[in-house]
């Protein structure tokens, strides 16, 4: 793999994974705004999809991408993956959003790549990846202050971390373009979903501010929709799946600490030590995985 390949893929990584707990800040912010669960979603894909046409209809992305491949996308990193993690964070802190959805991702990526891709792990990874789960648990649970509605709230999360994980696994696995993304999670998503929310769906958008709207269409229906996703894209497109999930396992850690900050969540001494912890985690992880992406682009 050329050097700038990687560059391209570790910065696109690291962008993402600020993105990311900023996002997962935003959401535990709108969650607990009167918007519904279902209004976060509607935001999202309206506001994604809205913006998506024009690209669209110039690229001419849907004679790209079956409609079956763009479907299974769409339900995987679409208004499925959404559901499970806006409904986490109805319950559950903003840093548990980011320890379960983005924390053990690198665990999942693994044992899909051994389901699916018959990607053995080596020593040193799955080490790494019981460090991850045991970091992200006491993550979770070190505050002191946890509730049952929490263990709710991540179980939910992990719907929502192995879901995104099998979405990056399929981009992977199929080359899925930036515009193929667009189509997919925007486009599509917004056609399957927004007919059943008009229809069926709760709504309290009435009662909702106008800060809570506006915060709501940049956090989820601009940046994740596009500079999330696409970022996503490039990072599992130039190093690779489990390459792209270690590196956004540092979301947890940020989101921590923008959760203690911004949100007044607590942060406690174990907690901090055990971010520590996984971002040593996270750095013992990419680096076998960067030399086996080396030898099987060459």
């Amino acid at each position: 793999m050329e050097q700038s390949s990687k560059l391209i893929g570790f910065s696109a990584a690291i962008f993402v994974t600020c993105l990311w707990a900023g996002w997962t800040v935003a959401s535990r912010v709108g969650a607990s705004s009167p918007l519904t669960v279902y209004d976060l979603i509607a935001i999202r894909l309206a506001t994604a999809g809205a913006i998506s046409l024009p690209l669209l209809w110039y690229f001419k992305t849907w004679q790209t991408l079956s409609l079956k491949r763009g479907l299974v996308l769409c339900m995987a990193g679409g208004p499925v993956y959404v559901w499970f993690a806006f409904s986490g964070f109805k319950l559950a802190p903003a840093a548990h959003g980011g320890v379960f959805i983005n924390g053990v991702m690198p665990v999942f990526a693994l044992l899909l790549g051994v389901l699916f891709l018959r990607d053995m792990p080596r020593r040193v990874q799955v080490v790494a990846g019981l460090t991850i789960l045991i970091a992200s648990a006491v993550i979770a649970t070190g505050s002191g202050d946890f509730r049952v509605d929490y263990l709710k709230g991540d179980l939910l999360y992990l719907a929502a971390g192995a879901l995104f994980s099998v979405y990056m696994m399929l981009c992977k696995r199929w080359q899925v373009g930036s515009m193929q993304i667009v189509y997919s999670i925007s486009f599509l998503g917004a056609c399957t979903y927004l007919p059943i929310y008009f229809s069926l769906l709760p709504s309290n958008f009435e009662q909702a501010s106008q800060a809570d709207i506006g915060l709501q269409v940049l956090y989820q229906g601009i940046l994740p929709s596009y500079f999330g996703m696409l970022s996503v894209g490039l990072g599992v497109k130039h190093i690779g799946t489990t390459a792209t999930s270690a590196v956004m396992s540092g979301v947890p850690a940020l989101a921590g600490i923008l959760g203690w900050w911004l949100l007044s969540e607590s942060l406690s001494l174990a907690q901090m030590i055990a971010m520590a912890v996984l971002t040593i985690a996270i750095l013992v992880m990419i680096l076998p995985s960067r030399r086996k992406v080396a030898i099987a682009t060459q």
